[in-house]
C-alpha cells in the first residue's frame, strides 16, 4: 500500500478481525499475528488480496460473503468493525459501478 496511513489502517483492520475471532472463541496466536502483519504491511510487498485482484480486473468479488459475515458476527458479539464497514461499503460501490457498466 502506497499511502502514508496504509500501514496503520491495515493494522487496525487486522485488529478488528482478530477481536471478532477472539470473541468467537477462535483467538489468533501471537505468532500467527506477527507473521500475518509482516506480510500485510511489508513495504514493496508483491502480496495482493484476491478480492483486490478481482476488483481491479473488473470481476465479481466475495465481499458480501467475507466482509458482511465478519461485520455481522462482530455486531452479534458487540465488537466494533468500522474499518471493515468502510471496506465493505467501498466494495459495494465498486460492484454497483461494474454492474452499471456491464
Amino acid at each position: 500500500m502506497a499511502t502514508n496511513h496504509a500501514k496503520e489502517t491495515m493494522v487496525q483492520m487486522y485488529d478488528e478481525c482478530c477481536r471478532v475471532a477472539q470473541a468467537s472463541g477462535h483467538p489468533v496466536s501471537a505468532e500467527a499475528s506477527v507473521k500475518a502483519l509482516e506480510m500485510l504491511t511489508a513495504t514493496g510487498s508483491s502480496f495482493t488480496a484476491s478480492m483486490l485482484r478481482n476488483m481491479l480486473d473488473g470481476q465479481r468479488t466475495e465481499h458480501d460473503h467475507i466482509l458482511s459475515a465478519m461485520i455481522r458476527r462482530g455486531q452479534s458479539l458487540n465488537c466494533l468493525t468500522p474499518l471493515l464497514g468502510v471496506a465493505h461499503t467501498n466494495m459495494v460501490i465498486q460492484s454497483a459501478r461494474l454492474a452499471a457498466n456491464a
